[in-house]
Formats: C-alpha cells, sequence, structure tokens
C-alpha cells in the first residue's frame, strides 16, 4: 500500500513537485520500500539522486542536499546531458558564480560540498548568504526536475542539521 502510494505520487507529479516524508520504526521496511521507488522512478525516465544524513558527522548546513546535487552534476548513474549539465551549470552560475568551474569540471561530490561551504562561508552577510544557498539549492533541484521527473532521496534525515530540516519544511 505505502509503495502504491508513492508511485502514484510519482505519476501525479506533473510540474509540481511533492515532499514526502517517510518515517517508522527501525527495521520495518522504510528503505526497502523508497528502493522501489526508486527503482519504479527510474524505469519511468526519472532520475533518483541521493543524500545522506550521519549522526557522528557534522557535516555543515545543507550537506544532504549538497551531496544530492554534487551526484546529479558529477558523472555517475544520474549523469546528465550536455545540454542539461550547461543548462544547470548555468543556472548555479547567476546563483553562485563561484562555483561554476566545480559544475563545468564534474567534480566529486565531496569536493562540490567543500567548494559550495567555502564559496558561501565568505559573505559578509550570514542571512544573505543562506538566502542564497537556498536559492541555489532550489534553482538547481527545479531546474533538473523540470528536465525529467526527479526523486531526491535524504537518508536518516532524523541526523539532519536544523538548516537542512528547516530547507526540507520549506520545500514540503
Amino acid at each position: 500500500a505505502e509503495l502504491g502510494t508513492l508511485t502514484t505520487h510519482f505519476d501525479n507529479l506533473g510540474s509540481r513537485g511533492r515532499v514526502i516524508f517517510v518515517s517508522g520504526e527501525a527495521g520495518i521496511g522504510k528503505t526497502r520500500v523508497v528502493e522501489q521507488l526508486a527503482r519504479y522512478a527510474q524505469e519511468s525516465g526519472g532520475r533518483v539522486i541521493r543524500g545522506g544524513c550521519f549522526f557522528e558527522h557534522d557535516m555543515g548546513p545543507y550537506m544532504p542536499f549538497l551531496d544530492a546535487i554534487g551526484s546529479l552534476i558529477g558523472e555517475g548513474r544520474n549523469s546528465l546531458t550536455v545540454e542539461e549539465r550547461e543548462t544547470l551549470c548555468r543556472a548555479l552560475c547567476e546563483q553562485a558564480p563561484e562555483l561554476a568551474e566545480l559544475a563545468k569540471d564534474q567534480s566529486t561530490t565531496a569536493k562540490f560540498r567543500a567548494g559550495f561551504a567555502a564559496a558561501f562561508g565568505t559573505e559578509d552577510n550570514p542571512k544573505a548568504a543562506r538566502q542564497r544557498l537556498c536559492e541555489a539549492i532550489f534553482d538547481l533541484l527545479a531546474g533538473a526536475a523540470a528536465m525529467r521527473p526527479l526523486v531526491l532521496v535524504l537518508e536518516d534525515v532524523h541526523w539532519a542539521d536544523s538548516a537542512s530540516w528547516k530547507l526540507a519544511l520549506a520545500a514540503h
């Protein structure tokens, strides 16, 4: 029943995104259901990207989102076409020009995260930096979703930093 609900949401995405939280006790099959949705999405022409949260690592704000974006822009199973990459890189240039070379370079997720953190850490106004970062994340995800349906899986969100939680809830 849960998988049916998730696939129905995926099938009805249209031009409007959705945020769905899959939660429950340990061992009840959350990961299995999400993996089945990911397979369904890919078989249906969608793209699946992932980011994770870790209990023992203070990775900084927004890192699960930055992991996912790094896997989207970097090489791998979710490889973008040349046109898709150029479109997303243009969007990134507008929001965060200091990161354009990282995106064009097909950097690893770790390099992408480090570059993003460094670029926004140099801002004089932390509030403006957070706003610009959130806008850059939303714009990149929206741009990728406009190209083809996108499933963003954020694992172990209960370990997320407060900024990532706020961003996830803002998307909701």
